[in-house]
């Protein structure tokens, strides 16, 4: 079964959104200072 062009571009751009909130992520841990909020962001960064 193939997919149709507009089910591959969703699913590049929807890709795309995550890597992006990822590093949100990455960078907020970087910042925080707050152990408990540190460890937050660290299991929302491996889900």
């Amino acid at each position: 079964m193939t997919l149709p062009v507009v089910d591959l571009g969703l699913m590049a751009e929807h890709l795309t959104t995550h890597k992006g909130i990822i590093s949100k992520l990455k960078r907020y841990h970087s910042m925080v200072s707050i152990v408990a909020l540190k460890e937050i962001l660290s299991i929302q960064k491996i889900r």
